[in-house]
């Protein structure tokens, strides 16, 4: 799975939450926050990318955007994602 879009911070971020009501309850409970440079205003990131320490099961994916100091906030809605790692 591939997500891209368009972004007008510094940075995007990738989050991952386990549960879907996760995020509304608290957004900081996420299990996975990884941030990269948003280039031309644009980001794009391929699920595949994740980290092999996720384990394997549905998660819920979030992109959001942050600049050089403050928090982040949401530029997408949450996507389900099924990860299966090939072993």
């Amino acid at each position: 799975m591939h997500v891209a879009g368009a972004c007008s911070d510094a940075y995007f971020v990738v989050l991952l939450f386990k549960n879907q009501e996760d995020y509304a309850r608290d957004p900081q409970s996420y299990i996975l926050n990884r941030a990269f440079p948003c280039e031309n205003q644009s980001f794009s990131y391929d699920v595949a990318d994740l980290p092999s320490s996720v384990q394997d099961g549905t998660y819920y994916l979030l992109i959001g955007q942050e600049g050089e100091r403050g928090p982040w906030s949401p530029i997408t809605g949450l996507t389900e994602v099924m990860i299966n790692h090939t072993r």
